[in-house]
């Protein structure tokens, strides 16, 4: 059967919660919470930056994410506790699909959760779009980047690819930085949506949903950032890279990375592993 655990409440005293007084600040709560749950490196300060904007410009729009690779449910849980000071949901589907259950998890407590045990015999494919209509932010996991290239590329239509293991320096015990907003909170107000700057998104075939999603996400992850040498970074490593290699068109990868002189070394450093393992 399918299994919903409700995150503990009431985990960190009024002493331990850092108040938010402005966007700008929930950023910097969940960059931290990155940092310390992913066991980050100093040299991959950048990548965490980088991270943190785009799952804070998901989170504001509802947009749920497919985390493949590693940390999953670490990652949405230190996005809940940094913006909510709770952590986050963990959905487990078992072999029996029961979609009523979806109802019950609607009615919990949480903003967001994770979901666990992708394509089991409970699996089906009507699940992402219905989860896509929730009100809370549904985070998927599956542990194997390998997995995902036979699963069908209409998938990426209800949730947005990202490789974790970009990411992920390994296991840590350090807890995320928990956070709330403040009585007098200055939300983030979402931008225009900007064309993506890569030319060869335009060789991916991406359906008309999917390419206005990203243009969606990833115009406001930029604006987050306020870094414009980053830019096309962000499009690469949120965009190209996780949907070419879960796609299996690693060799559309090759040519932007020869094509494409304003990405950083360290950015091309983290496309070439896969191509290497081709």
């Amino acid at each position: 059967l399918w299994r919903y655990t409700e995150a503990p409440s009431n985990l960190y005293s009024d002493d331990q919660i850092e108040l938010a007084e402005n966007w700008k600040d929930e950023l910097d709560a969940i960059s931290q919470s990155l940092k310390q749950t992913l066991n980050v490196e100093p040299e991959e300060s950048e990548f965490c930056s980088m991270f943190a904007a785009f799952l804070y410009s998901a989170h504001i729009h509802n947009a749920p994410l497919l985390i493949a690779g590693p940390s999953g449910h670490d990652i949405a849980n230190a996005l809940a506790v940094s913006l909510y000071a709770d952590g986050a949901g963990q959905l487990i589907l078992g072999n029996e699909l029961n979609l009523d259950d979806v109802n019950g998890i609607e009615n919990c407590d949480e903003h967001i959760f994770s979901v666990q045990n992708m394509f089991s015999k409970g699996w089906a494919d009507t699940m992402p779009q219905t989860f896509a209509k929730l009100k809370k932010h549904v985070i998927w996991t599956h542990p194997y980047v390998e997995d995902m290239v036979i699963e069908p590329k209409g998938l990426y239509n209800y949730m947005l690819p990202v490789l974790s293991e970009c990411f992920v320096g390994g296991i840590s015990a350090l807890e995320p930085w928990p956070g709330k907003r403040s009585d007098n909170f200055q939300a983030y107000t979402s931008k225009k949506k900007q064309s993506l700057r890569i030319a060869a998104f335009k060789r991916l075939g991406l359906s008309k949903m999917l390419l206005s999603k990203l243009e969606l996400i990833l115009s406001d992850a930029k604006a987050i950032l306020d870094n414009p040498s980053k830019e096309k970074d962000m499009e690469f490593i949120f965009g190209l890279l996780p949907i070419c290699v879960l796609t299996g068109k690693v060799n559309i990868l090759k040519d932007v990375l020869e094509s494409e002189e304003s990405l950083s070394r360290s950015v091309k450093a983290k496309a070439e592993r896969y191509i290497e393992e081709e």
